[in-house]
């Protein structure tokens, strides 16, 4: 294994340890919110049959707009490619019937996520955030604090997603 992908993995591990100890299974709560810094986050953990973990995902919901946001989706390394993503986010939207839009964002040089998000779920590129045309709802702590730009890695580019679910 490279020192690369060997720090990836360890990324990761990290990244699902760090998430086992938030309030999963369809949980709305304040530490959930307070970790992430998304208001109204529910956190949600997809289980084999033998109950281990293989995934999850953390959105927010605007009930009096009906839009929601997918903040995070992951699929624990290994068992992706098997259909696990959609049918996280599938779960989601039946639980979430009442959701007009959904939005998400990914960056533009993640491939496999523009793939997934389009290709398989239905999703449709918006916008293009970028040095040139910033994210207005960029969270304060991505942005560098003199200038009031995205920092480094953020001025490269994220794409933005929606999917609508019923016409409005």
């Amino acid at each position: 294994m490279s020192t690369l992908t060997t720090v990836l993995a360890i990324l990761v591990a990290l990244e699902h340890l760090y998430i086992m100890f938030l309030e999963t299974i369809a949980t709305s709560s304040g530490s959930t919110s307070r970790v992430f810094g998304i208001e109204g986050a529910e956190a949600y953990e997809a289980v084999n049959t033998d109950g281990q973990r293989v995934g999850g995902a953390i959105i927010s919901i605007d009930a009096a707009r009906q839009r929601g946001e997918l903040s995070f989706l992951y699929v624990k390394v290994g068992v992706q490619s098997k259909g696990i993503g959609q049918s996280i986010w599938k779960a989601i939207e039946t639980l979430h019937s009442e959701i007009e839009v959904w939005e998400t964002c990914t960056p533009y040089f993640d491939r496999r996520n523009i793939h997934f998000y389009i290709n398989r779920l239905g999703f449709y590129a918006v916008e293009f955030f970028n040095e040139h045309h910033p994210d207005p709802h960029m969270p304060e702590q991505f942005l560098d604090k003199p200038s009031g730009r995205a920092e480094r890695d953020q001025e490269d580019g994220l794409f933005k997603f929606e999917k609508r679910m019923k016409e409005i």
